[in-house]
């Protein structure tokens, strides 16, 4: 007595794509008591019961999650001379690890998993997204190092690649005794600009006699072409935030064709 309890529900548009309901979503303050409230959020879950399938449900929720790597990205990306968009706060340096498993599970609607054997990727920034790709996927995942160490036996598959970070060539190796002929490959990686470390791993799969499945990026800088050149050679290749231009306070996305 003397207060209101307020629920908050959301305006339902039945015709309007999940996803898109999410994000556009408007919020209504119903005042009223308890009871009554309770009354209205059955009346809306029942509502959605009858216009969501579980399957809209869940491609609504990772469509969310998509949204919350762009809105990182910009609110938390700097955008550094040279181009270079640095989102070490979440992705490649401190490593959000819950927010890296919803990354992986928007993969699996991109790429039939039954049909992968391992995970690919490079050292080093890409390993922390893999590693926790291969996790929920529950493949084995291995990472081409850049040097060759005494703990390498056998022999190697190797590529030499520019690395535009470091100034400087440098040689991808896997070790033959990880990736065998006939191996269904999936390649995941943190970022992509001009593709460079991505054409040294798809060489490595070639050479090794495998089969690239294709190439899952969280963030892609669209405007340094690397992953269109890679798309123009037939790589089955999806990224997950295209960044179209960078520039600070304004940071443009690609729109998903």
């Amino acid at each position: 007595r003397g207060w209101t309890r307020h629920i908050v529900v959301a305006n339902i548009n039945p015709d309007t794509w999940p996803g898109r309901f999410y994000r556009g979503a408007k919020a209504a303050t119903i005042g009223s008591s308890l009871t009554q409230g309770f009354a209205v959020l059955r009346a809306a879950f029942y509502h959605w019961q009858q216009v969501l399938s579980p399957l809209s449900i869940f491609i609504m929720f990772l469509e969310e999650a998509m949204q919350e790597l762009k809105d990182r990205i910009v609110k938390e990306g700097k955008i550094l001379p040279g181009n270079i968009v640095k989102v070490d706060g979440f992705l490649n340096h401190r490593v959000d690890c819950a927010f890296m498993g919803r990354i992986a599970d928007e993969f699996k609607k991109y790429f039939d998993l039954d049909n992968v054997d391992l995970i690919l990727t490079a050292e080093a920034s890409g390993i922390a997204l893999s590693a926790i790709c291969a996790y929920r996927y529950g493949k084995p995942m291995v990472y081409a190092k850049k040097a060759k160490s005494d703990n390498i036996e056998g022999g190697l598959y190797q590529s030499e690649i520019f690395s535009y970070t470091y100034k400087k060539k440098v040689t991808l190796l896997v070790s033959k005794e990880w990736i065998h002929p006939g191996d269904r490959v999936l390649v995941i990686d943190d970022f992509l600009a001009r593709g460079e470390a991505l054409r040294g791993l798809c060489e490595i799969v070639q050479a090794a006699g495998a089969e690239l499945v294709g190439i899952g990026c969280a963030v892609e800088k669209g405007f340094q072409g690397g992953g269109d050149k890679l798309r123009a050679a037939g790589v089955n290749l999806h990224s997950l935030a295209i960044i179209e231009s960078a520039e600070p306070g304004n940071i443009v996305f690609r729109e998903e064709a």
